[in-house]
């Protein structure tokens, strides 16, 4: 290379050949493995992968952590099937609880209906007359249109025979009955001899202080579902007590009975 001084004269200097220079880094002795873990963790997955390229201790490591993460995964998987599997017993379960819980429901407002609608009919009245008055007006057996709903007539065949005339659920119903017993201001007890079988009682307690109680007590065999129905949702209870309170207003609304037997009956004969 050539160079000129400021006298003017050329001066040539020599150029020397590169230097090849080599550069060793050496381990550091203190703090190289915690500044090695933060470099790898810096870099991530790639840094491990550059690391691991030419350590085949460090692929073998790579190696178990990824049939450990596989190993993990597939029990993370059979641990969910099992939750799912879990779940389904759980729900079929509670779907069995709520079906033998609405079964037992069911069956229970069916025997309940059943027995509403095989059971008697029991209704009662307090009447402001003496219990002999109210005795006396319900043995005027041919007084019952008066204030029984549905009774067209009824005639007294003979002391312990009548024959009733009805309308029951919008069909006319005719039978005969027979009083079974009659005991004076007690009761009076009376069953169907023909038609669909009915039977009943009717008992008297004295109150005192002329007043009295009349309790109707009844059973019959109900004409078809219709009349099933009826019978359960409580019609026929219904019936009875609008018959019951009607009896009432007759009979506190007159001063004296309108008739009188005092005959007993036993048997469905009369004792003389």
């Amino acid at each position: 290379m050539r160079f000129r001084r400021r006298d003017g004269e050329s001066v040539v200097m020599p150029i020397e050949p590169p230097v090849e220079a080599t550069v060793t880094v050496e381990p550091v002795a203190k703090g190289g493995g915690r500044w090695r873990r933060r470099t790898l963790a810096s870099a991530g997955l790639a840094g491990l992968a550059l690391r691991g390229a030419g350590d085949e201790r460090v692929r073998a490591q790579v190696s178990d952590l990824v049939d450990q993460l596989a190993d993990l995964r597939g029990r993370l998987t059979d641990l969910r099937g099992r939750g799912e599997r879990l779940r389904r017993q759980r729900r079929r379960r509670r779907i069995a609880a709520g079906l033998l819980a609405s079964a037992g429901a069911t069956a229970g407002a069916v025997a309940a209906w059943r027995a509403r609608a095989d059971g008697p009919v029991v209704e009662s009245v307090e009447v402001g007359v003496p219990v002999s008055m109210a005795y006396n007006q319900w043995t005027q057996f041919e007084e019952f249109p008066r204030f029984m709903e549905g009774v067209r007539e009824v005639r007294q065949l003979d002391d312990t025979h009548l024959h009733w005339v009805a309308s029951i659920g919008g069909q006319a119903r005719e039978w005969d009955a027979e009083i079974s017993e009659q005991c004076p201001d007690e009761r009076i007890a009376w069953r169907a001899t023909t038609g669909k079988q009915n039977a009943g009682m009717v008992s008297f307690f004295d109150l005192g202080g002329d007043r009295a109680k009349v309790e109707v007590r009844m059973s019959f065999e109900p004409g078809g579902v219709r009349e099933r129905l009826g019978h359960a949702i409580g019609l026929d209870r219904r019936r009875v007590r609008g018959d019951l309170d009607r009896f009432k207003d007759l009979i506190e609304g007159r001063p004296s009975e309108t008739g009188t037997w005092r005959g007993e009956v036993k048997s469905g004969e009369r004792v003389e």
